[in-house]
């Protein structure tokens, strides 16, 4: 995985150093044009592609290739399977997309942060608090938007303290500082309300250890809707364009899946959801069409080592998302934005905390 690591580090640098480079005794050339993405937040009504309400990678209807597959892990980081996960990706030279939810990064699971992006892999967000309802729990749009993008900030912060810490010592006693009495019970109201503070604490946090809001240790650029919410479900056009708008606030791109294990499905039993024949099924269909693969942190190891197994029989060309997306985009002759928009460029946020203004003293 070191080589594998190595190999992606000189081959991103590679691409900056052949973007700025100017050969000997020659003039500088004309920068690369920069280029122009269409129009983000367009509404849900009436759209005329996913991307034009909300940036990222739909695999059920994206033309990705037969054959070529992005894993994806959600929920983690689980202290004693996301190892055995990490180990097993190891042994295959395989990499994936590890979508965290904030509140489970912990003392006890800080280091499988590090230890995910030290082996190559990549972090996405999947909310602070996997809350599936999180379209639902305002009425009014702009705290909606607010609530919901405090669900991602929430968790790039916790990333950025994990990544920071040196000790389980250090990361309790930084979260601590940050989150002060805020926790994952927490209503959506008290959320809400509590980060304005919350952030001015993280910025000084950032700052003693040289880093800053647009310098973090990690900046997440991939966001998984808790259970698919609010693009799976029954919600309405407001609920999901306050949706796109929370991402787009975040500079986060969004990932759907079109196959997986099945490892968390309800209407399957555990013996149902280890048989090895429904799991090389799944890989099966997954990959005869390309696409995005789905599974937990918490998967059963044997359950993974079959998952993984089938890919290598297949021989599989296991990618990362940012490959698809950039596929998607070279099909269609567009590009990535090369920033997401800032806070300060598209947050309701003022108008929602005088709204919420009276829970500042709860």
């Amino acid at each position: 995985m070191r080589t594998r690591l190595t190999s992606l580090v000189c081959a991103a640098l590679s691409a900056c150093l052949l973007s700025t480079a100017i050969a000997p005794n020659a003039v500088a050339s004309t920068p690369q044009q920069v280029c122009t993405p269409e129009p983000a937040n367009a509404t849900w009504t009436g759209r005329t592609s996913d991307d034009s309400w909300a940036r990222g990678i739909y695999p059920a209807h994206d033309d990705i290739a037969s054959n070529t597959v992005a894993l994806t892990f959600d929920d983690g980081p689980h202290r004693s399977r996301t190892p055995v996960a990490l180990d097993l990706l190891e042994a295959r030279d395989f990499s994936a997309t590890f979508f965290l939810t904030g509140a489970a990064i912990r003392p006890s699971t800080y280091h499988l942060v590090q230890r995910i992006v030290a082996e190559g892999h990549v972090l996405g967000n999947h909310g602070w608090r996997h809350d599936t309802r999180m379209a639902r729990r305002f009425d009014d749009p702009q705290q909606s938007e607010a609530y919901m993008a405090s669900e991602f900030e929430l968790t790039q912060i916790r990333v950025d303290l994990a990544m920071m810490a040196t000790s389980k010592k250090d990361f309790s006693e930084m979260s601590k500082e940050v989150f002060g009495p805020l926790a994952r019970r927490s209503n959506a109201e008290t959320q809400l309300a509590a980060m304005p503070a919350l952030r001015v604490r993280h910025a000084a946090v950032l700052a003693e250890h040289g880093f800053s809001e647009d310098n973090r240790p990690y900046r997440i650029e991939w966001a998984r809707p808790p259970g698919g919410n609010p693009y799976l479900g029954h919600h309405n056009a407001t609920q999901r364009d306050a949706f796109a708008r929370a991402l787009d606030q975040q500079g986060l791109a969004l990932v759907m899946w079109n196959g997986g294990s099945g490892d968390s499905n309800p209407q399957l039993t555990k013996a149902e959801r280890q048989d090895t024949a429904h799991l090389q099924k799944t890989v099966r269909k997954v990959a005869r069409r390309g696409g995005v693969y789905v599974m937990h942190d918490r998967i059963d190891p044997g359950s993974l080592r079959t998952v993984l197994a089938a890919f290598v029989s297949r021989e599989t060309d296991v990618v990362s998302l940012s490959h698809i997306m950039d596929e998607k985009l070279d099909a269609a002759g567009r590009c990535a934005p090369a920033e997401g928009p800032t806070r300060a460029q598209t947050s309701n946020e003022p108008a929602v905390i005088a709204q919420l203004a009276p829970l500042q003293g709860s």
